[in-house]
């Protein structure tokens, strides 16, 4: 299992990374909309996780709900942008699928949550 200071970590490194792709003349401006939108989203509620590198009392196994969605919609968005590239397409639904990859691969349980009542 990765550890949610693992996740954490990961998270705040992909907000940065698809916040740029969102500014990248490569995609279109729906596109860069769409990732811009995904990166800001992950922050606002990353910021507020009840994990190692957020603030607040949003409970990890919700966090990991919320990426869920994040990771299906790009799926989604992948699937349907049928005016897109086929790699603009395929680099969405493999976002995606790699974040429902780190979503059923994250130990819901923050490791300083463990240690408190070890």
């Amino acid at each position: 299992m990765i550890p949610t200071r693992i996740h954490a970590a990961i998270d705040w490194a992909a907000v940065g990374g698809v916040e740029m792709m969102g500014h990248c003349r490569l995609f279109s401006p729906r596109v860069r909309k769409l990732f811009r939108a995904s990166a800001r989203a992950h922050a606002a509620y990353a910021a507020v996780t009840n994990y190692e590198l957020g603030l607040g009392p949003l409970p990890m196994r919700m966090h990991l709900a919320m990426d869920a969605v994040i990771g299906t919609g790009l799926i989604g968005a992948g699937l349907i942008l049928r005016e897109e590239p086929a790699p603009v397409r395929a680099l969405l639904i493999g976002m995606g699928l790699t974040e429902l990859a780190l979503v059923s691969l994250t130990d819901p349980v923050p490791d300083h949550r463990r240690t408190r009542h070890a």
